[in-house]
């Protein structure tokens, strides 16, 4: 364990001395320089550069690379992901503090912070066209205007009378400190071209690599005051430019800014009284200046018990391969694998060009039969002129051209084809209408098929982001030890203030986030999984209704503190379900039930006419006075009637299903048809 102020310098010679890692950084340099050719190759064809082979004529450039690298950016990577931070296992942490540090470390992610989506954007093109690495780095920038002073501690006043020997006046003491105006955290891309990797190490995982580095330029007035140089090192430090489009490279050698080297390198690798493998140091050089410029331990510290490491873990060079091959550290990139296809696919192109120039049409005209005037309007055409002849032979007649060849086509139809399978991104992957028929069961096996190779790289990227994001949330925990707030989203939806502590977090945490969260959704489709998912789980005890109408009102654009209530009073006893069904002469005004019926009807709204029901009861004294026999309330038999027959009362009634379409309940298509294919 070695900490912050005893660092000790590098050896004088040998291994891990300065020329030792001049060295290495001159074999990582050369072994860049065996890729360069190639990268600048796939950038000239991003670009719609010419091709460097035959024809030289009439050539035509096939934009597939920019249309292949565009469209898989987008599907690899859209959006930010939600990152969640938990504590590591054996870390315990509040759930307020955890809850404030996930809320800054989103907000650094953001375009007021390290703007990760447009690392993303640019590291993705160098991973999908010129190099099969993306090469960033993480860090933080810190701004100092002088010393300023610092309370430390406390000791006894001796200019204050003592009147209490246990409880004497104290007075602060007092210690000069750095006086931080600034800090900026950043996550930025570098160049392939500038990238330092060891020449024996061929792994992908690159917080395993004993160090990793890259080239840098700086403008000259700020490497003096950044970096202490005097102004004859500065002049020194000059070299040529390298860029992967070369209409972007300055001509010859470049004085105007300083180039140096940043080294990432684990403490124990090359300092022996260095224990912990976790430590990684810091070595800036200078190109031209032959002393060491810094070598420190910035990212990092230990905790009070005086094992942990707290802040940066892994190298603050963040490098990334979408794939690996065996013993290589640097994949080629997708426009690498399908290079030769579609310099094959332009070059068929273009000979189809020179083919419509060769085949213009062309007339033969027999001059023993023809003057020059009928000649000159022969050639020039004119639409509907005449031509006089002697004769019923042709003056004139056209001559037969060549065709294209019918397999040339053909031959473009399979280049397509091998392109696309390099990419594993079909024509519904691109959102372009399939040449040939083929039935829905092929179409959902083929798109099966590709989504899995995309998932499986869209797991890997994530996974990769997620290690940067662990990264740059150490040196969150590391450095904002002076943030008094932390504006989050509360439990109640209602942007709240909570207190940073920093003895409140974990000293070890891990991120996660959703794959899905990575990616563009369709919204009209998240709705509708969104709506099924409330519709089936509102009315289960467990489940928290308000988010998930937080979470669909948010994405429908509304804010929920104004649409949602929270805080409903608890409804009471539902009251009994009941149902009524009367008969006509349940109406009647004379029957005894009469009374009962009018009360339930009242209850419902329905209210009877007073003026009907003393109607109703004349006219049914009318009836009894001319003969009419007594109405029946239908309990029990009438006197002097046969009682009547029990009658079979038929089928029960058939309860609805829940759905009429068997292919909702089971994925299938009707009958015994696979299941349906997922969009």
């Amino acid at each position: 364990m070695t900490d912050e102020s005893q660092i000790a310098p590098l050896p004088v010679e040998g291994f891990g001395s300065l020329s030792w890692f001049r060295d290495q950084i001159e074999a990582a340099e050369d072994k860049i320089k065996r890729y360069e050719k190639a990268w600048k190759q796939n950038i000239a064809s991003l670009t719609n550069k010419p091709l460097s082979m035959v024809p030289a004529k009439d050539t035509v450039i096939v934009p597939i690379d920019f249309a292949n690298v565009e469209q898989k950016k987008a599907q690899l990577y859209f959006q930010n992901p939600d990152v969640q931070l938990t504590p590591a296992p054996g870390h315990e942490a509040q759930a307020d503090a955890i809850q404030a540090f996930t809320a800054l470390l989103n907000e650094t992610l953001s375009a007021d912070g390290v703007d990760a989506e447009t690392m993303m954007e640019e590291m993705l093109t160098d991973v999908l066209c010129p190099s099969g690495i993306g090469v960033t780095v993480i860090g933080i920038n810190i701004t100092q205007d002088g010393m300023k002073p610092v309370q430390v501690g406390e000791e006894p006043d001796p200019t204050q009378p003592v009147v209490d020997p246990m409880n004497p006046p104290m007075r602060p003491v007092m210690q000069d400190a750095p006086n931080i105006i600034h800090q900026e955290y950043f996550w930025d891309r570098v160049s392939p071209l500038y990238a330092l990797i060891p020449e024996r190490f061929t792994g992908s995982n690159f917080d395993k690599a004993p160090w990793v580095g890259y080239k840098f330029e700086m403008d000259t007035s700020l490497a003096k005051r950044t970096l202490g140089l005097s102004d004859e090192e500065a002049k020194s430090a000059g070299d040529e430019p390298q860029r992967l489009n070369d209409d972007e490279k300055p001509k010859g050698h470049d004085t105007d800014v300083v180039y140096g080297y940043v080294i990432s390198y684990q403490g124990s690798y090359c300092n022996e009284q260095v224990v912990n493998p976790g430590e990684i140091w810091r070595l800036v050089l200078v190109k031209g200046v032959d002393r060491v410029i810094k070598h420190d331990r910035p990212y990092q510290k230990y905790a009070p018990d005086g094992r942990t490491l707290v802040g940066l873990r892994g190298h603050f060079i963040h490098i990334y391969t979408p794939r690996y091959v065996s013993d290589s550290a640097i994949p080629p990139s997708d426009v690498s694998m399908s290079r030769h296809q579609v310099d094959e696919l332009s070059k068929g192109r273009s000979q189809m060009i020179q083919q419509r120039d060769r085949a213009k049409p062309m007339r033969q005209i027999n001059i023993t039969m023809v003057d020059p005037e009928q000649a000159a309007k022969i050639r020039h055409g004119e639409i509907q002129d005449v031509l006089f002849a002697t004769t019923s032979d042709p003056i004139a007649q056209e001559i037969a051209h060549a065709q294209f060849p019918r397999e040339n086509f053909e031959f473009n139809r399979i280049i397509k084809s091998d392109i696309s399978e390099t990419w594993a991104m079909g024509n519904s992957q691109r959102g372009n209408a399939e040449e040939t028929r083929r039935t829905a069961t092929e179409l959902s096996i083929q798109e099966r098929n590709s989504d899995t190779r995309l998932e499986k790289e869209r797991k890997r990227l994530l996974k990769w982001y997620l290690r940067g994001c662990e990264k740059l949330g150490g040196l969150i925990q590391l450095f904002e030890d002076e943030r008094e707030t932390v504006e989050v989203i509360g439990q109640d939806n209602q942007q709240k203030l909570m207190q940073w502590d920093l003895k409140a977090l974990p000293l070890r945490f891990v991120c996660k986030a959703k794959l899905d969260t990575m990616v563009r959704v369709d919204s009209a489709s998240q709705f509708k999984q969104d709506l099924d998912l409330y519709q089936m789980t509102a009315n289960d005890p467990h489940m928290n209704r308000v988010e998930l109408l937080t979470s669909m009102v948010r994405k429908r654009g509304y804010d929920p503190a104004k649409v949602i209530q929270a805080n409903l009073q608890p409804p009471g006893p539902k009251p009994p379900a009941m149902s009524f069904a009367f008969k006509g002469e349940d109406l009647n005004p004379a029957m005894p039930q009469f009374a009962i019926v009018q009360q339930i009807l009242g209850m419902g709204g329905v209210q009877i006419d007073p003026q009907n029901i003393e109607l109703g009861l004349a006219l049914h004294q009318k009836a009894l006075a001319q003969g009419a026999p007594i109405p029946h309330n239908g309990a029990g038999p009438v006197p002097g009637q046969a009682p009547p027959s029990a009658e079979h009362g038929g089928a029960a009634h058939q309860a609805e299903p829940l759905s009429k379409h068997a292919n909702e309940r089971t994925g299938k298509l009707p009958g015994d048809g696979l299941a349906q294919a997922v969009n």
